[in-house]
């Protein structure tokens, strides 16, 4: 009779633990795919963070500008290409994942885009890759316009800039303007090809600037986009007019730049904030100075103080100014600034004769009586 209990309990405690297991099976059918979706969702969007972190870094890599060690300058320039290949693993990784994601095809993108920001002049089979895999991009129709130019514009950007010796693509106007026509030959007149444009008179020498500028404005371009090349013809205007403006040099009392003028002055604008070791780009001026030259430089943002041992950037003698409201102050209303660094030539009548990128300096300074279009 006890064997008979004893069974007959296991028994049913057996049925019990069976009924529990049924219900939990079912609890679990009923909400694992809620669940399990919303799962991968966060877990998709948190590679997706990464991808975009791996990008940032790439993007921040430093490589310098000016004399530096060839043997630095080639391991700067191996460590960017290695973060930008990581950046396009990791967005490839991201897109085989989760293809459903929202983001899966701008990862795809993104994948090309670091492929080929990652080639170096040495390695033939990745750049071979590189290019193979943006071109299959660009040509795929199933890829969204606005991608498909992006990726076609870093491509041709890129023909040009190795033409020119790796200087920025915008560095040679008859060059850059060509790439932009054809460009618009191939994806229409689209936001994207007028934002090109805009990019290239912003980028350019002052006097090019202006043509790109009027060609821009001339067009069925966005209106955003023709009113920031109009505001780019309005920097023009000022130039053979007389340019003033208050300075507060960090070294005695306020002054204006007329008073600081001298035959020839060369003003340099730069990121204060960001730059505290001062405008980069300019050891040639400081190791070869240019006679009867007056240099004023002007920090938009207070200049943080430099960290030990952190010498400041090599640039010919003159006088520092700060503007602490930056970008917002008004002479970067007055000259339209909204890029820096940014340089400008006074002649010797302290009228404004040129203004554009340092590196564009050499050109400024032999052409102060050049004669312009009006």
């Amino acid at each position: 009779m006890n064997v008979v209990c004893f069974v007959s309990t296991c028994l049913g405690r057996t049925r019990v633990a069976l009924a529990l297991l049924v219900l939990v099976s079912v609890s679990l059918c009923t909400q694992a795919p809620g669940s399990t979706a919303a799962a991968r969702q966060a877990a998709a969007d948190t590679a997706w963070a990464a991808v975009g972190d791996r990008v940032r870094v790439a993007g921040d890599t430093k490589v310098s500008v000016g004399p530096v060690a060839v043997a630095i300058l080639k391991a700067e320039k191996n460590q960017r290409a290695h973060n930008y290949r990581a950046a396009a693993q990791g967005a490839r990784d991201f897109a085989a994942q989760y293809p459903e994601h929202g983001k899966a095809g701008e990862a795809r993108k993104t994948a090309v885009l670091a492929e080929l920001e990652g080639t170096l002049s040495g390695d033939k089979t990745h750049e071979r890759a590189a290019v193979a895999a943006a071109a299959a991009f660009r040509s795929d129709k199933a890829n969204p316009v606005p991608a498909r130019y992006e990726v076609a514009h870093a491509m041709d950007r890129r023909d040009v800039s190795k033409k020119i010796l790796w200087r920025p693509w915008y560095a040679h106007t008859p060059l850059a303007e060509q790439m932009l026509d054809r460009l618009h030959a191939e994806f229409g007149g689209i936001p994207e090809v007028y934002a090109g444009y805009l990019a290239l008179a912003e980028h350019t020498n002052c006097d090019n600037g202006r043509d790109v500028a009027l060609k821009l404005v001339q067009s069925s371009a966005p209106a955003a986009t023709k009113a920031a090349a109009q505001r780019l013809l309005d920097r023009y205007a000022l130039v053979r007019q007389p340019l003033d403006f208050p300075l507060v040099p960090t070294q005695g009392p306020r002054t204006t730049l007329a008073q600081l003028a001298g035959k020839r002055t060369v003003v340099v604008f730069y990121d204060g904030t960001r730059s505290p070791a001062g405008p980069p780009g300019l050891h040639d001026f400081r190791k070869n100075p240019t006679p009867d030259t007056r240099w004023v430089y002007i920090a938009l943002g207070t200049p943080a103080a430099l960290a030990p041992g952190k010498k400041p950037n090599a640039a010919p003698p003159g006088t520092l100014c700060v503007e602490p409201l930056g970008l917002r102050s008004p002479v970067a209303a007055q000259l339209r600034l909204n890029r820096l660094p940014f340089a400008l030539v006074l002649d010797e009548q302290k009228r404004l004769s040129s203004y554009g990128r340092i590196d564009e300096l050499p050109w400024m300074l032999s052409t102060t009586h050049r004669v312009i279009a009006r």
